[in-house]
């Protein structure tokens, strides 16, 4: 009986759970922070350097030329994967391409018979120099830097996420916008070009009102004094015409006119055009033997049947 009693004393004491006895304590171990990673809240790195990611054709590089003495201005061909820097320039000759990557979210295709430099490739703004030719420019939207390319005579093209073309002849720079608004600037003025508008700026004066795309191509073109030694014609506000393998000058009306070299037994001339969004068109002027008028053929005024690259 003695030991009945000292078991249940034992069973009351330190088994049987009671009702006013507190629970043992839990202790709460947090889980350890994962550690941030190394590159959270840092901004991207800034691209100082364009990346040459496509080639078609002749296409060259250069250290700026007009910072070299003449002797020393050699343009060397260009492959796929070369890094431009601050004043270098590409150049591409006729059926020539290329296109520059800068960082993930810019890039700018070059067209044929087209000269472009690097000025600057900052934080806040990637600009380029386009001497003469066509360029694409292409800003991812929501960027956080500037796009511009800037004429020889002042005149500026920007944005900060669109699409858009700008062509420069030797008396014209002309913007034609794909995606997004286009601030174009000269002479202290600015007008903003939206999609599908273009506007061009003459020489080193204030920049034209936008207007809307063309569809269609403007192009006459006639020959004079026999065999075709002078060629004229129109063509659109702000294009480029080239006669034969020469450029002709295309005047704030959109006239030229362009003195060729006499050939014996040339037959025609190739007359084409091209505008800032890309258009293409090709007329052929017939040469009429010395001493008669030459012969005009398709010089009617047609829808674009090509784009340029």
């Amino acid at each position: 009986m003695g030991v009945v009693a000292a078991a249940w004393l034992l069973f009351d004491r330190f088994v049987r759970e009671r009702p006013d006895r507190p629970a043992p304590p839990v202790t709460i171990v947090p889980a350890p922070s994962p550690e941030p990673a190394k590159d959270a809240g840092r901004p991207a790195p800034v691209v100082t350097q364009a990346r040459v990611v496509s080639v078609k054709g002749d296409v060259r590089r250069s250290f700026d030329p007009d910072r070299l003495h003449p002797s020393d201005r050699a343009w060397t061909p260009v492959k796929v994967g070369e890094l431009l820097g601050q004043n270098e320039r590409l150049r591409t000759a006729g059926g020539g391409t290329a296109e520059l990557a800068v960082g993930e979210a810019s890039s700018i295709v070059v067209s044929e018979a087209t000269e472009v430099g690097v000025i600057e490739l900052s934080e806040a703004v990637q600009r380029f120099k386009l001497v003469r030719g066509r360029v694409t420019a292409d800003s991812a939207p929501g960027g956080r830097r500037t796009l511009r390319i800037e004429g020889e005579n002042g005149q500026t093209a920007s944005t900060e996420g669109g699409r858009f073309s700008v062509l420069a002849t030797a008396r014209t720079f002309t913007v034609a916008s794909e995606r997004g608004q286009v601030n174009l600037a000269s002479a202290g003025k600015v007008v903003t070009v939206g999609a599908g508008e273009q506007a061009f700026v003459p020489g080193n004066l204030a920049p034209s009102a936008p207007s809307k795309i063309p569809v269609e191509v403007l192009l006459l073109a006639a020959g004079r004094r026999g065999s075709c030694e002078e060629i004229h014609g129109t063509a659109a506000v702000g294009s480029e015409v080239r006669v034969g393998d020469r450029l002709a000058m295309v005047d704030e009306r959109g006239r030229f006119a362009i003195q060729l070299e006499p050939v014996r037994g040339r037959k025609s001339v190739t007359v084409r055009t091209r505008d800032a969004a890309g258009h293409v068109v090709e007329r052929v002027v017939k040469c009429a033997p010395r001493g008669r008028k030459s012969e005009v053929d398709d010089i009617a005024i047609k829808r674009w049947h090509k784009r340029s690259k």
